[in-house]
């Protein structure tokens, strides 16, 4: 174990790179969980921890944490709490951080075989990314499909968000979302936007069957024309109450259940 008492230090400083820089998580390959619950559940799930951070309170306070994840850690630091104030973006954090490699991103080919795709086109918020990955696992989608403008999957708030979905299931980027549906109309998909248009059909009356890619858009804009175009279906949510829409998570949520 080796012990960190300055906010200086150069190990450190690579370490809070991860939390707020894309680029960093992108060029060295890793991502940066933050929690004990997270991190052992990455290595549970046949993640390998390669550096484990905990700050000395924490060591105290969580044992049966650390004593796991120090032992399935190639290195452990051992963090002084006033150096570490600056390594978490959340109010309150436990203290404890691991450093995996990031999984990367899947061949869009390699969706092929599967039954329920979600893909996710222009989400800004972190946060919602990650949350509508982690409906989608949960509720037996087997991939998800994200254009180049979304946010970072990746990020310590995404992955949370995520409760790590998007390290167990395939994912893919894409420079050109319109193409990759029409490649997934191809492959035998029925590639349904969500999209308030003219011929738009309700999701509860929506066709179920067979392989099919489900396409939620933008919190504020929606799915782009494009997009829309290449998409067989054009599907909504019937709204009562007056209510005229829903943020892009509970509406990605109430879709997913439909095509579960």
């Amino acid at each position: 174990m080796i012990e960190i008492s300055s906010k200086s230090n150069e190990k450190l400083k690579s370490l809070m790179e991860l939390t707020g820089s894309k680029k960093a998580r992108d060029s060295k390959g890793l991502v940066l969980i933050d929690g004990g619950k997270l991190c052992m559940d990455a290595v549970n799930t046949g993640h390998s921890l390669l550096e484990l951070w905990i700050t000395e309170t924490a060591a105290e306070k969580y044992n049966d944490e650390f004593s796991f994840l120090s032992s399935s850690a190639k290195e452990t630091f051992i963090v002084k709490d006033f150096a570490a104030e600056r390594i978490s973006q959340l109010k309150s954090p436990q203290g404890i951080w691991g450093i995996f490699e990031c999984p990367g991103w899947s061949e869009t080919e390699s969706f092929r075989g599967f039954r329920r795709v979600l893909g996710i086109c222009g989400v800004q918020n972190p946060e919602n990314a990650g949350a509508m990955i982690r409906t989608a696992a949960a509720l037996g989608f087997d991939g998800a499909i994200l254009s180049e403008d979304c946010s970072d999957i990746w990020s310590p708030r995404a992955i949370r968000a995520g409760a790590l979905s998007q390290m167990n299931i395939a994912v893919s980027k894409t420079s050109d979302f319109a193409y990759t549906v029409k490649q997934f109309n191809d492959m035998g998909f029925e590639t349904y936007a969500a999209a308030l248009k003219e011929n738009a059909e309700s999701v509860e009356s929506a066709p179920k069957d067979g392989k099919i890619m489900l396409i939620i858009g933008n919190e504020g804009h929606g799915l782009p024309e494009e997009v829309i175009e290449e998409c067989s279906r054009s599907i909504y949510l019937p709204m009562y109450n007056n209510v005229e829409s829903l943020n892009a998570n509970a509406a990605a949520a109430i879709m997913i259940w439909e095509f579960k």
